[in-house]
């Protein structure tokens, strides 16, 4: 940008935006550090977990409850104060930040729609899944969604799930099933929600959710924001790629031809670099040395991959190599820690501390499972936590 332009950036999103951002950067301070963790590692049960923990930022979250505290309880709390905070950032925004607020959150309430239907499928009570929802991902609509006649889902479709704030993915999804599949018509909705497993309804849900996120953030953003987000969410779209096609390493229904062209191609993501370019690569990947290929251009991408286990070996796993979920999870950490803070006066920063937060909660909630199950402090999955902004000057 020239300087008039950051000059006017600055003086724009000030005006609207300049007290939220406040409140956003003094809650950045909250995150635990480094001794925090370590006072964590060290405690012999739940009770001295809870006293850690009361003396941090989670001090009035926790001094209520009894002690021990149990960490499902513990996951519970932790989510609906990071939820509590987004809230309350929303409710001090303007446009375009209250609508962003609310689209970063659209994951999350696929994740919570496509659990219900899967409980409602297996004839779960409503209200036992709306408490096992996830904060981040809660709407009031979610309550509208009941028991349908017969399994006919194509009905819950069309009367509840085209109305939620989510419903146009869902809209999109139905239409890529049709497309991809002549065979099948609108009177197939029924089957095509019953049969397919929820893990791959996500996958694509979340597909067409980030790609309308990164479109809204690429023409309805501007300046230090629109570009710091173009950059985020193409980072995370490459990742979600790349981690879709090693997880289908090892699957013959996914890795044959028409395994790779037909349904696998469905969860590939369209926002992020490796996209249309890499294309063709990525699509014929059906072990880890031709994935490995078809990222190389991209330094990044390829030093990730270079210690991952082979899906298709199981000698790899077991041992002291990182899985590439504990390799994603360092290096989107790194991201959202430098890129989505390293300047002021943009919306990107909100999305980092939402992703950095879930971060934290990982780490004490696995921590915290650790000592609830009296695991050996020599264990390597003492270690397996990943402190926010800990390599805030070492990113690639």
């Amino acid at each position: 940008y020239k300087k008039e332009g950051k000059m006017n950036d600055m003086l724009t999103f000030n005006i609207n935006e300049g007290y939220s951002e406040s409140i956003l950067r003094s809650l950045r301070m909250s995150f635990l550090k480094e001794e925090d963790y370590s006072a964590l590692r060290n405690c012999q049960n739940m009770s001295d977990f809870k006293m850690v923990l009361e003396d941090t930022d989670y001090n009035q979250l926790v001094l209520p409850e009894q002690s021990p505290i149990e960490v499902a309880r513990l996951k519970t709390l932790l989510k609906e104060k990071l939820s509590q905070e987004l809230n309350y950032l929303a409710a001090q925004s303007s446009e375009p930040l209250t609508e962003f607020l609310e689209l970063m959150r659209h994951g999350y309430m696929i994740d919570n729609i496509v659990n219900i239907i899967e409980g409602i499928k297996n004839k779960v009570d409503l209200d036992v899944l709306l408490k096992r929802a996830d904060p981040l991902g809660y709407f009031p609509e979610m309550k509208n969604i009941r028991m349908v006649e017969g399994d006919d889902y194509a009905d819950l479709y069309q009367t509840v799930l085209i109305d939620l704030p989510i419903g146009k993915y869902f809209h999109n999804f139905i239409e890529d099933i049709l497309q991809n599949d002549p065979s099948k018509d609108t009177n197939s909705i029924s089957a095509i929600m019953r049969d397919y497993k929820p893990e791959k309804i996500k996958n694509i849900l979340k597909k067409f959710w980030l790609t309308d996120f990164h479109k809204f953030c690429t023409t309805v953003l501007d300046g230090p924001s629109r570009e710091i987000m173009d950059e985020l969410l193409q980072f995370e779209s490459d990742l979600m790629t790349i981690q879709i096609i090693y997880n289908s390493i090892g699957n013959k229904e996914l890795i044959s031809g028409r395994g790779r062209e037909g349904e696998r191609k469905q969860y590939i993501h369209l926002a992020g670099q490796l996209y249309p370019g890499r294309d063709v690569e990525l699509t014929m990947a059906d072990d880890l040395p031709k994935l490995k290929e078809a990222v190389r251009p991209y330094e990044r991408y390829r030093r990730m991959l270079e210690n991952v286990p082979d899906p298709s070996k199981e000698e790899d796993f077991g041992g002291t190599m990182k899985s590439i979920d504990d390799i994603m999870f360092e290096e989107k950490a790194k991201e959202y820690g430098i890129v989505a803070f390293e300047q002021q006066f943009h919306v990107a920063s909100f999305y980092g501390y939402m992703k950095l937060k879930e971060q934290e909660i990982r780490n004490i909630v696995w921590l915290a499972e650790l000592v609830a199950l009296n695991v050996p402090k020599n264990q390597p999955g003492w270690k397996k936590y990943i402190v926010p902004f800990k390599d805030l000057y070492q990113i690639d």
